[in-house]
């Protein structure tokens, strides 16, 4: 038990481990502001945990979100001629972080906050 802990806590310094978590505190804080804004002048609540996430989810974002489901041939909505604008590295990593959550929203937010 003892060996275990101290391999996972040798993987960062304990420096990093403090920036690891202002970033998350910071990452929670910016979602906690961007939802009460989002209530607030829309005058809307939101319904849970999942539409917390959805209102992220605008401008380029689900033009990558069909990437990473359908692929660059077979995205609807998405122009084949503007597609190649959109680098892939971002829809692959959402993709197989989509396979491992079973939701392309909740992978696309895991990603980007990696």
């Amino acid at each position: 038990m003892k060996k275990s802990a101290r391999s996972f806590s040798s993987f960062l310094p304990r420096a990093d481990w403090l920036v690891v978590g202002w970033v998350l505190v910071i990452k929670f804080l910016i979602l906690l502001l961007g939802t009460t804004s989002y209530r607030i002048l829309y005058h809307r609540s939101l319904a849970g945990p999942r539409s917390w996430l959805q209102i992220w989810n605008r401008w380029d974002a689900p033009h990558y979100l069909k990437l990473a489901q359908y692929g660059y041939r077979d995205a609807p909505g998405v122009f084949r001629e503007f597609a190649l604008a959109y680098f892939p590295l971002y829809p692959w990593l959402v993709r197989f972080c989509g396979y491992l959550t079973r939701d392309y929203l909740v992978a696309a937010f895991v990603v980007s906050g990696i």
